[in-house]
């Protein structure tokens, strides 16, 4: 008789539970009991015992992995990585009882080194202010401390009693030393550590399987959030570099041969008056086409390739933003700055300058706007750049389907952390709105070794 056709009695059941129960395999809660006869039969308040044994994994498991959905979903929406890490050190943390969780990511000079983030979790704000500061003015080299560790063996480590203590701060005051847990995790991209998460709490917390193998699923998922993040950036620096290489094209070689063109077409029309040639207002018809498509090219280089900027030079590039797309587009363009607005990273004057233009050519080509303002604002904390119009407006439909401008200026923005908004102007025309962190490292910054 084969094992599945085996009948299916109370008494072969009380077998089978009896072995699964007390054999070889019995489970933890079993474990340093003395073992019974196989075929001892199982009184209902063990199979009860069984039952809420099963329905407590299986109510574990399934909160588990309700939290890894959670703690990914709201990971991948973040716009940063600092934003995601800080997610994930949270949910993370109060999911399984941690009191402060750090994360370090691999420098992009040295791969045998991690440098800290401005992502950590406190339970109890200030508790580990000496810990952080020590972080932040050091960097952890391959093997170094549980972060270290983990770098060089690529697996996870937890530690059930750790001291968490740490010298005293500059201002007196100490995290005091005691018996706590600590674990650190890998985030890895096919199988490279990237970066690292380290917890540490004041209760021993026993290494528990299931979290070490989400917190595995969480590190994989993150790290190909990391390496989108740093593709996008990389694209958008390529995208950057090919305008700025077609512009130096167009004023270098096309530029200069426009104005050869001109100048030779203008000789001509001199020598032909001289001859009192009928031609001569035809060569000098030829001259100012030459003289226009000259000045035409040297407008479309200097959007393309507009002079480098700087955090501190982005004001002047709006203006002159402003005033290129005047004479470019026929229209009304000026820039506004609500007050001396300071900008802190050149990466992010870079990319705003690009929407601001992208937002002007729309505005001016399929907006019909004959008015464009561009207004720039900024104080400690907040960045915003504002583009307003008085053209035909955009329609919901448009605002959902993000057309090949829109979706630029969407993507340059998540690019350097920002959020993007177009809307309707409420006095007709339309609205563009990025708002940026203002902070001197760019939102998704690269992490490097700074010596």
């Amino acid at each position: 008789m084969a094992v599945n056709d085996e009948p299916k009695t109370s008494g072969s059941l009380q077998l089978r539970l009896s072995e699964w129960l007390y054999g070889p395999r019995a489970p933890a809660f079993r474990r340093g009991r003395a073992q019974e006869d196989d075929t001892t039969p199982v009184r209902p308040s063990r199979l009860k015992l069984i039952d809420q044994l099963i329905e407590k994994r299986v109510v574990e498991r399934s909160g588990l992995l309700h939290f890894l959905h959670d703690v990914l979903v709201i990971a991948v929406e973040a716009r940063t990585i600092d934003e995601a890490f800080r997610r994930v050190l949270t949910g993370v943390a109060e999911f399984n009882g941690w009191c402060f969780g750090h994360a370090y990511l691999v420098s992009q000079n040295d791969p045998d080194v991690l440098v800290r983030t401005r992502a950590y979790f406190e339970k109890s704000p200030g508790r580990f202010a000496g810990r952080l500061r020590a972080a932040h003015s050091k960097r952890l080299r391959r093997g170094e401390g549980l972060p270290g560790r983990v770098l060089e063996s690529g697996e996870p480590v937890w530690v059930s009693d750790a001291a968490v203590g740490s010298p005293a701060d500059d201002d007196g005051s100490i995290d005091p030393p005691r018996s706590a847990s600590a674990a650190a995790f890998p985030v890895t991209v096919d199988g490279q550590v990237i970066a690292v998460f380290e917890f540490l709490s004041e209760k021993a917390i026993p290494p528990d399987k299931l979290v070490m193998e989400s917190m595995a699923d969480i590190g994989t998922h993150l790290g190909m959030f990391i390496l989108s993040k740093r593709m996008k950036k990389r694209i958008a620096e390529l995208s950057t570099f090919e305008q700025q290489r077609i512009g130096r094209d167009l004023h270098d070689d096309l530029g200069q041969r426009l104005t050869g063109a001109a100048l030779l077409a203008k000789s001509l029309e001199r020598d032909l008056r001289g001859e009192a040639s009928a031609h001569a207002e035809r060569a000098g018809e030829i001259a100012r086409g030459l003289k226009e498509a000259q000045t035409h090219v040297r407008l479309l280089a200097r959007g393309l390739a507009p002079v480098e900027i700087d955090a501190r030079g982005l004001m002047k590039a709006l203006d002159d933003l402003a005033r290129v797309s005047s004479r470019r587009f026929e229209r009304d363009v000026r820039f506004v700055a609500r007050m001396e607005s300071l900008v802190r990273n050149n990466g992010t004057a870079t990319e705003l300058y690009r929407i601001a233009q992208e937002a002007v050519t729309n505005a001016a080509k399929h907006g019909k706007a004959t008015e464009i303002t561009i207004g720039l604002s900024a104080d400690d904390d907040e960045i915003e750049l504002e583009i307003v119009d008085n053209g035909i407006g955009v329609s919901d439909r448009a605002i959902r389907r993000h057309g090949v401008g829109m979706s630029t200026m969407v993507f340059r923005a998540r690019v350097i952390g920002g959020e993007l908004v177009v809307e309707r102007a409420p006095g007709g025309g339309a609205v563009v709105r990025c708002t940026v962190d203002n902070d001197e490292e760019s939102a998704d910054w690269e992490y490097t070794d700074a010596g």
